[in-house]
């Protein structure tokens, strides 16, 4: 293989990788690895999964969701608490308690 080959696969590759980083980063936030419900007209976390941001921040299931990004979910009404829990979202900050 050529110097001028060597060149050119190795400029590929960078492409290649830039080009998939680019997506990667485009594809917006992770998940955040749990699942909330409604019960007893509260938000609560039904699950979480193992090695997930959630789990990295000790969430567990059974913990009272207080705050989702700064919004008071305990004095929300029971719409806006089941639109949470409805919609594919991300959260950036979350309070829960037991």
């Amino acid at each position: 293989m050529s110097l001028r080959r060597r060149d050119i696969a190795a400029l590929a590759v960078v492409a290649l990788t830039f080009l998939l980083g680019a997506i990667a980063w485009s594809a917006g936030p992770s998940t955040t690895g749990m699942r909330l419900g409604v019960q007893d007209g509260q938000v609560v976390v039904l699950s979480v999964d193992p090695g997930s941001p959630a789990a990295l921040s000790h969430v567990q299931p059974g913990m009272v969701v207080i705050q989702l990004d700064g919004q008071d979910v305990l004095a929300a009404s029971l719409e806006t608490k089941a639109a949470l829990v409805a919609r594919p979202y991300t959260w950036q900050s979350l309070l829960a308690l037991w």
